[in-house]
């Protein structure tokens, strides 16, 4: 009986600790892994651009060849 009666006691300190982060505090948007997503994201758009660069160089080369 004590058992169960910490282990509904820890559930419930979970789950009010889960809702108080919902974004109450200034930052919340802020998380563990905001360097590593933030790394990521810049990753993700320098890509974006190489790929652009690519594609334009390449309509460049086809229009000087016709």
């Amino acid at each position: 009986m004590n058992m169960m009666r910490g282990v509904l006691i820890f559930l419930c300190l979970i789950v009010f600790s889960a809702c108080s982060f919902e974004g109450d505090e200034p930052g919340a948007g802020n998380h563990v892994w905001k360097s590593q997503t933030d790394a990521l994201q810049k990753a993700r758009d320098i890509e974006q651009q190489l790929a652009n660069d690519v594609n334009e160089k390449k309509r460049k080369i086809e229009q000087q060849s016709q």
